[in-house]
């Protein structure tokens, strides 16, 4: 120590203190750190003894008369002794009547907890007595844990009761001491050490554990922390649950600490399910007796790693592997924790905790001063704001342990806190009874979770199940809408912009179609293909596929040849269903029989000569397990994968609809959605099942174009095209019902929804075409400011949140999403091992032979019995309502022969997948021909993916970045993605606009899509443009270039170079505007290079 002039002495800290500084410095006014000890003192207390014998546990040790202020000249942090500290506090509280000085006491102690602590200044430590009554007081130490640790409470309790009891008696106090506040500041670390931790924590997750049990709700207004005191029976672990824990510590070789950390660890992996658990916790360094006797911060934080492979293994096994990874960390503890930090994580925030984001600290309850003939009790504090999401504090007493759970309650609420609380004991409780069951098996669950769970329950809903799903209600869809034949034959079915089909009409012709498909070989399990376009042929052609007991597979005329073949193989279609034109155009003349083939616009209808009447007999009955339809999605192997819906599956569903969907909702429905997608079954059948008119639509953008919209009642789109009509305003104000699926629902869309159609009913819906299109719902309140969920299983569905094994997982904990019930699709067509794998026995059906769909997708269950969706456990992601494997992309780009190695990465605004990016290795020396390599492998990409599946940039890289495994690391891809700029590798070789109308053109595509330059024929969805830019994109043009300009002219005409050619052929439109349009444009531009210097500056960050 150095000593100045005032009698003070300097000295420096260690690396933990000036982590601590540095985060005050950061937050001044958190109290994070802050240490509130309150001491309940009852009985004849000598007021003047304790003052003396405070000042001399004061004397006695430097860290209680420390500050920390700033070097002269802002070297950094230096610690100040001072030779006194403050004198205690008083606070007469006795004027106040009844229980209110006991309630004051109370809201001085939390507000202490709350207080910030002036670490440059001083003083750090603060002593105040209350005066609750004559015998009657409450001692509180204020203090900050730069200067004071756990060890440094049994000290301190100690020496006060010394002290006071001296005092007592007539003696004079001990000597002072100017001891350090911590161990040696400058101490070397051995690089036997360094090597150690480089190994223990080499590829660590560069994102700490979030606890998904407390994911899902971010609350940043800085409220208290949720916080529950396991100090009562109720979470108390003691009487028989602690003998066994002693006994099975005793049997291992450890403390019953490791054993309570395991539990933690073990709870840990059950929440999030991953298998490399990284958990904090303090280690104390006082090794000497000096040490040991003094006040101060001799502690070090330690990131314990325990792997634990598989669920299957035991407790003991888990608790083995903890012990090996605490004592080889512990023999390594002098390595200050901020050294790990520069060392290994140098990418951490400061105010991000690094490693891990959960604590467990383990103590012994300290004795507390005996003061003569004063009782002294410990008052509970309330905790201060949060260090870490999950702090666990485990204090072990004779005959019980005690858990105290601090939790961040901008991540859980008081409910949720108490559930975690309940899951580590519960899970505790069961490993101590029996520490050979797997960790899988550990019960996390108590009588009263499960009453919670409610309709989660298996048992529960397999009862409800039975009931709803009687197999004596069962119909077929195309009876189902037969029946509204005879019931309404004069009524207007199908509408398509100036035509229309009444349910007679619509009925006579599929029935003529469906004998031509039966005299053509069609029939129960042989699948039709269906490539056509949306005309009131394509309803036709469905239900004629349906009568004559066959399957449909629909055929988007969009999809690359390539794509349309593989689903044919995979499905065997023995017959198709289209038009010359589409035949030729989509290749599909090149890879089907001639005799294979109906064409519908023939001069003369094959399906002309036959009678009109309803099919029956034999041939063309069907079951339940019968084959209704076929669609493809994306596969993660590049191979679409085909789903078989059966009979019984669309029956379930449609009579889902007419349950939940009134019947003025379902007069008129608009059907935007292509075939291919499972949507388009309720856009459909529901309608036609149930009596009302079905108005058939290119796309929901094309709504505003289709007469027939202004009568439509109910809309069923994605979140981005609700949006996007929403915003243009462009939603019919007859609709009454809007249901949105096949992306996460944002409350902000709703909003906007609800202002612009008031009185809307929005339902959310969720499920995978696995399960028939929709396995939950709920109707989205409007007048709320929380996120949406997607409800509760239908009543038709079978449908929980599970742990590995398919169980259900406590309210609030995260799991995988399992389906299952009569809505369960057959399997993949062709695919027996991907079935298995996806389709698994259900072990719980009282049947035999059910089945679960593990659909991939995380959710937890919310305290409101509400599930909420958390996104996949893998990389599938929906863009714009399709369902999208980046790994088939991936695939298909290896395929081209100048591509070593590719990864698909998604682009996200607001946590929404935007567009999709490539990363693609090539041969270094082919970087240099990336303007001819690029279009050549978007060709190849296009020839075999759908449009949506087309990245909208493409970067060629010489190599892309692995991590320490070797393995392809997609983060530091992601982290790339959002700081390089926008590059624009697309279609076509760049050509600039030449002709003042291509400019103006251009420069709106620039400023809509926010890019710094287009070519003449860059396409402007697959440049990212997705239906919100559409609509932008269409205002803008309308404004400046054309006012009759439409939507489906912007499908037609794609390119700056199909606009400009279409408004300057000799039709005298928009000539006039061009000026005004390159005047637009370039204060656009202006206002991009202000926005793109602003992002570039050092300032930006600040």
């Amino acid at each position: 120590m150095t000593p100045v002039h005032d009698g003070a002495l300097l000295h420096s800290l260690t690396p933990g203190q000036r982590r601590l500084w540095f985060l005050h410095r950061l937050a001044p006014d958190n109290p994070a750190y802050n240490i509130v000890i309150a001491l309940r003192l009852r009985g004849p207390l000598g007021v003047p003894a304790l003052r003396a014998a405070l000042a001399d546990v004061t004397r006695r040790h430097a860290a209680l008369r420390t500050a920390v202020p700033e070097e002269p000249g802002g070297h950094g942090p230096i610690a100040r002794v001072a030779s006194d500290g403050p004198p205690l506090a008083l606070v007469d509280l006795t004027g106040l009547s009844g229980d209110r000085a006991h309630d004051e006491a109370r809201r001085f102690v939390d507000a202490a907890s709350a207080r910030p602590v002036d670490l440059m200044r001083g003083p750090i430590t603060h002593w105040t007595l209350l005066r609750v009554a004559a015998d009657d007081h409450v001692l509180v130490l204020l203090t900050h844990h730069i200067v004071f640790d756990g060890g440094s409470l049994p000290v301190v309790c100690a020496e006060l009761e010394h002290a006071y009891l001296e005092r007592v008696h007539g003696r004079p106090g001990g000597p002072g001491s100017h001891g350090g506040t911590a161990p040696d500041a400058d101490g070397d670390v051995p690089e036997e050490s360094l090597e150690y931790w480089r190994a223990a924590l080499a590829d660590v997750p560069a994102q700490p554990l979030v606890l998904p049990v407390l994911a899902g709700r971010r609350d940043t207004t800085g409220r208290t922390p949720a916080h529950t005191a396991l100090t009562n029976g109720a979470c108390t672990l003691s009487g028989s649950a602690l003998r066994r824990l002693r006994t099975l510590a005793a049997e291992e070789g450890c403390t019953t600490q490791l054993v309570l950390m395991t539990a933690l660890i073990c709870v840990l992996h059950r929440y999030s399910g991953q298998e490399d658990v990284v958990l904090g916790t303090p280690v104390t360094l006082r090794e000497e007796a000096e040490e040991d006797a003094r006040v101060g911060m001799y502690v070090n934080l330690l990131p314990i790693r325990v792997r634990i492979s598989t669920g299957a293994l035991s407790f003991r096994e888990v608790l083995r592997r903890t012990r090996r990874a605490w004592l080889d960390a512990h023999e390594h503890r002098r390595v200050p924790f901020e050294r790990l930090v520069e060392e290994f994580h140098t990418d951490a925030a400061p105010t991000v905790h690094p490693f891990f984001s959960a604590l467990f600290a383990y103590q012994e309850a300290p004795p507390l001063p005996r003061l003569h003939e004063v009782e002294t009790t410990l008052m509970p504090v309330a905790p201060t704001a949060p260090k870490y999401e999950l702090t666990v504090t485990a204090t072990e007493g004779e005959r019980q342990v005690d858990f105290d759970l601090d939790v961040d309650s901008r991540s859980a609420n008081r409910a949720e806190a108490d559930a975690t609380a309940r899951h580590l004991r519960a899970l505790l409780a069961s490993a101590v009874d029996d520490p050979e069951r797997a960790v899988a098996d550990l019960s996390l669950l108590d009588g009263t979770e499960r009453r919670a769970l409610g309709p989660y329950w298996p048992a529960t809903q397999r009862a409800a199940h039975t009931v709803a799903n009687a197999p004596d209600l069962w119909t077929p869809a195309h009876r189902l809408f037969e029946e509204q034949v005879r019931r309404r034959p004069d009524a207007v079915a199908v509408v398509h912009g100036a035509h229309s089909l009444t349910y007679r009409e619509l009925n006579r012709r599929a029935n003529r179609l469906a004998r031509e498909l039966v005299a053509r070989g069609a029939g129960p399990e042989r699948v039709v293909g269906v490539c056509l376009c949306r005309t009131p042929l394509l309803p036709v052609t469905l239900l004629a596929i349906l009568k004559a007991g066959a399957a449909y597979l629909p055929l988007d005329p969009a999809y690359p040849v390539q794509r349309l073949g593989g689903m044919i193989e995979d499905a065997g279609m023995s017959l198709l269903v289209t038009e010359r034109e589409l035949l030729h155009r989509t290749g599909l003349d090149g890879m089907t029989d001639p005799a294979e083939v109906l064409l519908m616009d023939d001069d003369a209808d094959p399906a002309t000569g036959h009678p009109g009447h309803n099919l029956v007999g034999p041939a063309t009955d069907v079951h339940p397990n019968s084959l209704a339809y076929v669609l493809f999605t994306s596969g993660s192997t590049g191979r679409p994968k085909g789903i078989s819906l059966q009979h019984g599956n669309l029956d379930t569903f449609l009579r889902w609809a007419g349950r939940t969907f009134s019947a003025e909702e379902l007069t008129a429905v608009l059907a935007t959605t292509s075939a291919s997608f499972d949507v388009s079954v309720f856009e459909l059948f529901a309608p036609l099942t149930h009596g009302g008119t079905v108005l058939l639509g290119d796309n929901a953008l094309h709504v505003p174009h289709m007469p027939a919209a202004a009568t439509a009642t109910l809309l069923s789109t994605v979140p981005t095209a609700v949006d996007a009509l929403a915003q243009a305003d462009a939603i019919p104000r007859s609709v009454r019902t809007v249901n949105i699926g096949g992306e996460t629902l944002q409350r902000g869309v709703v909003d906007r929804l609800a202002r612009r159609v008031p009185g809307v009913r929005v339902h959310n819906l969720y499920g995978p075409s696995e399960t028939t299109t929709h396995s939950a719902n709920v109707r989205v309140p409007l007048d709320s400011d929380e996120p949406p969920t997607i409800g509760r299983p239908l009543l038709t569905v079978l449908m929980w949140v599970a742990d590995r094994c398919s169980r259900p997982v406590p309210v609030g904990v995260v799991g995988e999403i399992v389906i299952g019930g009569v809505g369960l699709a057959r399997g993949y067509v062709g695919r027996p091992r991907l079935t298995a794998e996806r389709f698994a026995p259900d072990p719980a059906s009282g049947t035999g032979g059910g089945r679960l769909y593990l659909t991939g997708d995380q959710a937890r269950v919310d305290g409101n019995g509400d599930m909420i969706f958390l996104g996949r456990r893998d990389s599938q992601i929906k863009l714009r309502g399709v369902r999208i494997e980046p790994e088939e992309i991936e695939t298909v780009t290896r395929a081209h022969p100048a591509v070593l190695d590719a990864a698909v990465v998604v682009e996200r605004h607001n946590g929404i997948p935007q567009r999709l990016v490539a990363f693609v290795k090539v041969r270094p020396e082919d970087l240099a021909y990336a303007d001819s390599l690029t279009p050549d492998l978007l060709a190849h990409l296009r020839a075999r993916l759908p449009r949506a599946m087309i990245p909208a940039d493409i970067r060629l890289r010489a190599e892309l970045p692995l991590n320490a495994n070797g393995k392809l690391d997609r983060g530091e891809l992601t982290r790339r993605l959002a700081q390089e700029p926008v590059q624009t590798e697309f279609a076509t070789p760049f050509a600039a606009p030449r002709t003042e109308l291509e400019k103006a053109v251009a420069a709106i595509w620039c400023e809509v899509l926010d890019l710094p330059h287009v070519g003449l024929h860059d396409n402007f969805l697959e440049m990212g443009g997705n239906s919100l830019l559409l609509l932008k994109l269409h205002r803008a043009l309308c404004d400046t270039v054309h006012p009759d300009l439409t939507l489906v002219d912007l499908f037609a005409w794609p390119t700056v170079a199909a606009v400009a050619e279409r408004f300057a052929a000799g039709t005298g439109h928009g000539g006039g505007r061009v000026g005004e349009t390159a005047d637009a444009a370039e204060r656009g531009r202006k206002r991009r290079r202000s926005v793109a210097a602003a992002r570039r500056s050092p300032e930006a960050g600040r």
